[in-house]
């Protein structure tokens, strides 16, 4: 039965994991790239495209806060 259970969580975790790294990727590289685009273009962004950008930009700046909060937590 442990075994069962193991193999049925491990599709899960390695989906998981697959989707943080592509979601990490995206917001270090990508979304700054938009950001400078939009930045050059001088409009108004939505709501959501901002804190999407404030994110971007605090993980950049702030990486190492979060690195010591996941080894903390």
């Amino acid at each position: 039965m442990r075994r069962k259970v193991k193999s049925a969580f491990a599709y899960p975790i390695i989906v998981l994991c697959a989707a943080t790294v592509v979601i990490t990727f995206l917001v270090i590289f990508i979304i700054p790239i938009f950001a400078d685009v939009y930045g050059k273009l001088h409009v108004t962004l939505p709501g959501p495209t901002l804190a999407l950008i404030t994110l971007s930009n605090f993980v950049r700046d702030f990486w190492w806060v979060i690195l010591i909060l996941i080894i903390a937590f």
